[in-house]
């Protein structure tokens, strides 16, 4: 079981470094359409955050049924935590940055305020990633 959460959590941090720190600036490099790039960057997340959703579930569920030691609790909440704000990130934030876009054409500070939020919740939920397979390792 160790094993199992360890592959997951060092998946789950390897994704969220890739699609954020890799994937989403070589989007923008390349495509020249600033709009179609950030449609691409839009889907990408999406679907990083229906993975953290499942690999949070999954994981904060086995820490629950499985894990009897001291903290394993408020370890399943740490675990649940990056998949609360990438969900408070996909489901509030990106309709109100999409209308925001749609409003101002994307050039308008409420729409980078809107876009600095975003950035803000998946770079802590991937630190929150990052900590907890650490933890996990130092255990």
């Amino acid at each position: 079981m160790i094993f199992l959460r360890r592959l997951m959590l060092a998946v789950w941090a390897g994704g969220l470094l890739a699609v954020g720190g890799l994937v989403a600036p070589a989007v923008f490099a390349v495509l020249t359409d600033r709009r179609l790039a950030g449609r691409v960057v839009a889907e990408l997340l999406t679907r990083v955050t229906l993975v953290s959703l499942v690999f949070a579930v999954l994981l904060g569920f086995a820490m629950v049924l499985f894990d009897r030691s001291d903290g394993a609790r408020r370890r399943a909440v740490y675990t649940l935590l990056p998949g609360v704000l990438l969900a408070c990130n996909e489901y509030v934030v990106r309709p109100t940055l999409q209308l925001a876009r749609v409003v101002s054409g994307g050039n308008s500070m409420v729409f980078a305020v809107w876009h600095s939020v975003s950035a803000g919740l998946y770079v802590v939920a991937t630190l929150v990633v990052v900590g907890l397979l650490v933890v996990e390792f130092r255990r």
